[in-house]
């Protein structure tokens, strides 16, 4: 349905119908928690916590494969991963600075800040994704 995404995480299973484009940017991740919540030093620090995450994202796999001690709750959007940490649904969540900052804004979601980084994560690189059967140059 979509020909371009002009801002997209590398995974391996989207090579099957998408071709990337050079990377044209590195962000860094954020721990997302509520406001009274300690200071994350390492992802570890949610092992036997929960930490929402958006359905699909390729970020599931990562924590699922390499943090199995945190339970993940998978959400549809940036908003509900927010208000699942407003209600106590869960301990975190893991964004990017401006889409989740700009969700906190726009929706008035209170007492939630962001945390620190995710260290083991950084940086992230973004990538264009075309769909397969496109040509563009690199």
């Amino acid at each position: 349905e979509i020909d371009l995404l002009p801002a997209l995480y590398y995974n391996k299973e989207r090579k099957n119908f998408v071709n990337y484009t050079k990377s044209y940017l590195s962000i860094s991740e954020y721990f997302f928690t509520r406001a009274d919540y300690p200071q994350i030093k390492s992802i570890k620090d949610l092992e036997g916590k929960t930490l929402a995450l958006i359905r699909d994202y390729e970020i599931i796999d990562w924590v699922k494969t390499n943090y199995p001690a945190i339970t993940v709750l998978e959400k549809k959007t940036i908003l509900d991963c927010l208000k699942s940490i407003e209600s106590g649904e869960s301990d975190a969540f893991i964004g990017d600075n401006p889409s989740t900052t700009y969700n906190i804004e726009k929706n008035l979601v209170s007492n939630v800040k962001l945390n620190s980084v995710v260290e083991q994560r950084r940086p992230v690189r973004i990538y264009m994704g075309v769909k397969k059967g496109y040509l563009f140059k690199e």
